[in-house]
């Protein structure tokens, strides 16, 4: 490939990363509306590793703000609010509750949770043994 033809293919990467940029991503935090009551030591470590995504305090870091990574992030956010959020805990039936402990209990347990691509971002989001243990207690 001629020098050119590298240059105008340099030119137009950079003009589409700049169009991606201007998609619109949805990073909100809604306001909190039932919040979990948990003893203290799940909910701090519940802040610590689990929060960021499922909850309506996520901390959008200068990489949620570049596409088209910010999709990703955003599109992670959004279903594991779906999923289980700690925000809205309280409005959740006893025995929904129940079941998403047991179902939190089990994703901890086999190590799916927090997810490693997560953890390479965030290794202080690791769960270490008490942390698990302190989670699969609850």
């Amino acid at each position: 490939m001629s020098k050119k033809k590298l240059a105008y293919a340099g030119v137009a990467a950079v003009v589409v990363v700049a169009a991606l940029q201007l998609v619109p991503v949805d990073r909100s935090n809604p306001p909190v509306t039932a919040p979990l009551a948990a003893p203290p030591a799940v909910a701090a470590v519940l802040a610590a590793s689990c929060a960021d995504c499922h909850s309506h305090a996520t901390r959008w870091p200068w990489y949620s703000r570049v596409a088209p990574v910010s999709w990703l992030v955003a599109h992670d956010v959004e279903e594991a609010r779906e999923h289980l959020n700690l925000s809205t805990w309280g409005s959740y039936p006893a025995d929904k509750q129940a079941k998403l402990r047991e179902e939190m209990g089990e994703e901890v347990e086999d190590g799916d949770m927090p997810l490693r691509l997560y953890l390479l971002a965030h290794p202080e989001s690791r769960l270490d043994d008490a942390a698990r243990q302190t989670l699969l207690a609850w």
